[in-house]
């Protein structure tokens, strides 16, 4: 079970707990024990907080545990595994259809890994009919 160790008075406290339920003092940047720790990053700075973090250390900003859940949701959605994607690239060469389509819906998320794989994607997809279209228009046969 995790919980919150009460920089003050030592108090065990639930990791939701805000302030101590034996000195009341905050627990803002209490100890976290036990549980797996998580990151997410900072919506202001970008850089990496663990979890129980309610104020960046580099920029000061204040984060709410409504951000926390939305930023780690979507770094969660921005994860993307090697070997899809590697497959996905393959895919966009040798069938060039899919990998317009595949880069048309990766083009419309909003994280930054998404849009570019789904530029990659679209150029390994296109490289196909550029080739088509240039052995048509230079047979190597001349009648």
């Amino acid at each position: 079970m995790t919980q919150k160790v009460c920089d003050r008075c030592g108090e065990y406290n639930s990791v939701s707990a805000m302030v101590c339920s034996s000195c009341g003092s905050t627990l803002s940047r209490s100890e976290i024990i036990g549980g797996t720790k998580t990151s997410y990053d900072c919506p202001e700075c970008g850089k990496k907080l663990e979890t129980g973090v309610r104020t960046c250390l580099s920029c000061g900003c204040f984060i709410s545990e409504e951000e926390k859940h939305e930023i780690s949701y979507r770094n969660s959605r921005a994860a993307i595994n090697p070997y899809i994607m590697g497959i996905l690239y393959l895919t966009s060469c040798f069938i060039p259809l899919v990998g317009i389509v595949a880069a048309i819906m990766l083009l419309t998320e909003n994280e930054p890994l998404r849009r570019k794989s789904g530029r990659v994607c679209l150029c390994l997809g296109l490289i196909p009919f550029i080739y088509i279209i240039y052995v048509i228009n230079h047979p190597i046969i001349q009648y």
